[in-house]
């Protein structure tokens, strides 16, 4: 009895100090996640290939947003690595009806600083003016990496889904030269 006592007590404790993996407290290492020190490339194939992987706060405008993984930087202007289909409004009833018709496709660029007008109203919508203030594109944007856990159902129409942060990484918009 007495050795049996002693065995439970000695096991008990070697699970209590016990980790996992080969480094004391085990590893962070999850088989196919991103890693903070990966560089955005390989990120970018982990975070495509896993539905449940998705990356926030990762847009530009360059006229209209895309992903800042495909802009670089051109002289005073952002510019799409990709070109982007661009379409014109027709007429197809006398001003009742319209539809998009694909013109061709186009390289987008717009200014990294540029004026940005808004509008301001004093007293319920009266006395309005435009106001115009420069607005300057940041080339470097903390980007976070988030995996997708579940979706709460809060009442009818409305769910939320809840991710967990994995990390959080600085992106710099390249130089379209570098690429």
């Amino acid at each position: 009895m007495k050795f049996f006592l002693m065995f439970i007590v000695t096991f008990q404790s070697i699970l209590c100090f016990s980790g996992t993996g080969g480094i004391a407290g085990g590893s962070s290492y999850i088989a196919g996640l991103p890693l903070k020190i990966e560089p955005w490339g390989d990120i970018l194939k982990k975070v495509r290939s896993n539905q449940k992987l998705e990356i926030s706060n990762d847009i530009a405008f360059v006229g209209r947003t895309i992903s800042i993984f495909d802009t670089c930087i051109d002289g005073e202007n952002l510019s799409s690595i990709s070109s982007y289909p661009q379409y014109d409004l027709v007429d197809t009833n006398n001003g009742e009806d319209f539809k998009e018709v694909y013109v061709r496709d186009e390289f987008l660029v717009f200014p990294i600083t540029y004026m940005e007008t808004i509008e301001v109203c004093k007293s319920d919508d009266r006395n309005c003016r435009d106001i115009k203030s420069p607005v300057t594109q940041k080339l470097s944007k903390k980007l976070t990496v988030r995996k997708f856990i579940k979706t709460v159902r809060r009442g009818r129409d409305d769910d939320e889904d809840i991710y967990k942060t994995l990390f959080t990484k600085e992106y710099k918009i390249p130089h379209c030269m570098s690429l």
